[in-house]
């Protein structure tokens, strides 16, 4: 404890205990003030994002240390919510009336942004998120999302990435991207591209473990890369990145990440499809058993490493008349089950699942021995 605390300097603190005050725009910081005196200050450079959550509500969220890399101890401040009173709202949408009442004019009124967004819109400026990040090595635009839903222009950075949408903004570390998956998609137009995260975003109260873009085959991109830095260029093979979008973002993703992409392979349905259309409870999705893992595209996205699977258990596949059947598969933190599938991809995926030295269980057997069904001609056939 000091004894001497000439060299500090003094502030008036708030001690009221009010929650509620006005904030002000620094150089480096927002300042939150209660009756007048600074009750505590935001650096804008601690900023990862802000979100509005609600009508009334504005989250700003801030950047976390990699657990990885960082020592980290105690508690880390995540996410701050700042309120805005209903009642400025409402006097603000009087006003509005009462200017179109009177006006005469017969152009319409420009609309005003809610004290929210304008807080949002500054502080967007004020930290360099979004489009005021600064240069980007590289950038895409009209990128569509469909976990978390929206269209968001894709900014890339040296250390870290920017999705820049109308109402959200994402900052993503490249420490925080642990896995990436591009996916063919059934319908033979569209490819899927899944980012694993360590820290999920959040939308509201929703946390994202996984983001997903909705990617077209027929797409092309050409990026010229705006870096002088040898090591990213060198992993391109030049300062030009041009073809197929799907090729281009598992280019630039692998070479800022330094992970690879991996591509649906190994398994095929009867269709030729590297996945198969199942469900999860009411939402229907993709099953794809890839080399390492089974993945489950896309609400919710479902990851399941085969090392950690103890079995999989099958379901209403003894009944001739029955189209689709159902798997279970049981891990040691618990189990997911899938509905559905198509009975004609059974044999394919039993064999591809034992190919991977998994236990395969039949659930219509009362002795719950492993079985492998001829489903065409309802014979039972000993594993």
């Amino acid at each position: 404890m000091p004894k001497d605390f000439s060299k500090y300097a003094v502030e008036n603190q708030p001690i009221n205990g009010w929650n509620w005050g006005n904030f002000e725009y620094k150089d480096d910081h927002v300042s939150f003030g209660v009756n007048k005196k600074e009750a505590f200050k935001i650096p804008y450079d601690s900023i990862a994002s802000t979100v509005i959550s609600t009508k009334n509500e504005i989250k700003v969220e801030f950047h976390q240390p990699d657990r990885n890399k960082d020592e980290v101890k105690g508690d880390q401040v995540v996410e701050v919510r700042l309120w805005f009173p209903p009642s400025e709202l409402k006097e603000k949408e009087k006003e509005k009336e009462k200017e179109k009442k009177e006006g005469d004019e017969e152009k319409e009124e420009e609309k005003e942004d809610e004290p929210n967004e304008k807080f949002r819109k500054e502080i967007v400026t004020r930290a360099r998120l979004g489009t005021y990040a600064g240069e980007a090595i590289a950038s895409l635009a009209d990128l569509q999302m469909i976990t978390p839903r929206g269209k968001f222009t894709l900014d890339m950075f040296n250390t870290f990435l920017k999705f820049h949408g109308s109402s959200y903004d994402y900052r993503i570390e490249y420490s925080n991207i642990t896995k990436m998956f591009m996916l063919d998609k059934p319908d033979n137009l569209h490819m899927m591209f899944v980012i694993g995260l360590s820290n999920p975003l959040s939308q509201g109260r929703t946390y994202y473990p996984f983001i997903v873009l909705n990617i077209k085959k027929d797409r092309e991109e050409m990026v010229n890369l705006n870096t002088s830095d040898e090591a990213i260029k060198s992993k391109l093979s030049d300062s030009i990145v041009e073809g197929p979008l799907h090729d281009v973002m598992s280019k630039l993703f692998s070479a800022f990440t330094g992970n690879s992409v991996i591509l649906s392979s190994g398994f095929r349905s009867t269709q030729g499809d590297t996945g198969v259309k199942c469900s999860v409870k009411a939402s229907y999705g993709y099953l794809y058993p890839l080399p390492k893992c089974l993945l489950f595209v896309n609400k919710p996205v479902i990851f399941i490493k085969y090392k950690d699977v103890s079995e999989i258990r099958f379901s209403r596949i003894g009944d001739a008349m029955q189209r689709c059947f159902d798997i279970k598969v049981v891990t040691s933190e618990g189990s997911h089950q899938f509905l559905n599938l198509d009975r004609s991809e059974h044999r394919g995926i039993v064999s591809f699942l034992k190919g991977k030295g998994i236990r395969v269980v039949n659930e219509d057997d009362p002795q719950g021995s492993m079985q492998d069904l001829d489903l065409d001609s309802g014979e039972e056939e000993k594993l």
